[in-house]
């Protein structure tokens, strides 16, 4: 996730050096979706995450919606290694959400 800049952040020209944070989210289930026919096409992957893991980190980072803290972000590491966010969708039962679906590509 990008943190804001603030001012001792040292840039050329003024412009502040982007600055990231990881952070952890639990428990997830990780697994590779169906192969597509398709040559040269980078695999993709599927993450299932707690809502109530998601709604922790929202808060703690004050954003507005898991829709826009997943909009927000780099990308996903999975073993050592960033996983670009393709799509994020999420699960309800009456009205709240119980799980969020990213699915991540091979960058």
């Amino acid at each position: 996730m990008p943190v804001s800049p603030s001012a001792g952040d040292g840039g050329q020209l003024g412009q502040p050096s982007a600055v990231f944070q990881d952070y952890t989210l639990g428990p997830v289930v990780f697994r590779k979706l169906r192969m597509t026919l398709t040559t040269g096409e980078p695999n993709k992957y599927e993450l299932l995450v707690s809502a109530t893991a998601v709604a922790n980190l929202v808060t703690s980072l004050a954003a507005g919606s898991a829709e826009e803290m997943f909009s927000t972000c780099l990308g996903v590491v999975v073993d050592g290694v960033v996983k670009l966010v393709l799509a994020v969708g999420s699960s309800e039962a009456f009205g709240d959400a119980y799980l969020y679906r990213l699915v991540l590509r091979d960058q």
